[in-house]
C-alpha cells in the first residue's frame, strides 16, 4: 500500500484474544488501521459509531454468531466488505456465509499470506451497495 493510498479501515471480530491480536499486528504490518471486537454485539456497537472497509469475522464470537454479524451488516446497508472466518472448513457454512451476505471465507488456520492476499483482493473493490 503507498503512503499516497487512504489507509483502509478493517474490523476484526474475534473472540480468542490471542488469535485477534497476531492478525490485527500482521494486518497493522500492512498498513490498514485496525479495530477489534471480542463479540458479536461489541461488534454491532462499533458498526454504529464508525465506519470501516473490511469486516473479519470468525462465526462463533460470543453470543452471535458470524452468520447473524453479517446479516445484520448487509440488513443495515452498512456499504463493507466481509469476511468470515471459521475453524471448520465446511462447504455448508461457506454457502450459508455467501447468502447471508459474506463476500469471501477462509478456513483457520490462516497462511500470513492468504490471509493477505484475501483482504487486499476484497479491499481492491468498491464497497458493496446493497441499498
Amino acid at each position: 500500500m503507498s503512503s499516497q493510498d487512504q489507509r483502509k479501515s478493517i474490523l476484526i471480530v474475534d473472540d480468542d484474544a490471542q488469535f485477534a491480536s497476531s492478525l490485527r499486528k500482521t494486518l497493522r504490518k500492512a498498513g490498514y488501521d485496525i479495530s477489534l471486537a471480542n463479540n458479536g454485539a461489541e461488534a454491532l456497537r462499533l458498526l454504529g459509531t464508525c465506519s470501516f472497509d473490511l469486516a473479519i469475522t470468525d462465526n462463533r464470537v460470543g453470543s452471535l454468531t458470524g452468520l447473524e454479524v453479517i446479516s445484520f451488516i448487509r440488513r443495515q446497508g452498512i456499504p463493507l466488505r466481509i469476511l468470515l472466518l471459521t475453524a471448520f472448513a465446511d462447504q455448508e457454512l461457506a454457502a450459508q456465509a455467501k447468502k447471508a451476505g459474506a463476500d469471501s471465507s477462509l478456513s483457520k488456520p490462516l497462511k500470513r499470506e492468504d490471509i493477505l492476499e484475501c483482504v487486499s483482493r476484497l479491499l481492491a473493490h468498491e464497497p458493496r451497495k446493497d441499498k
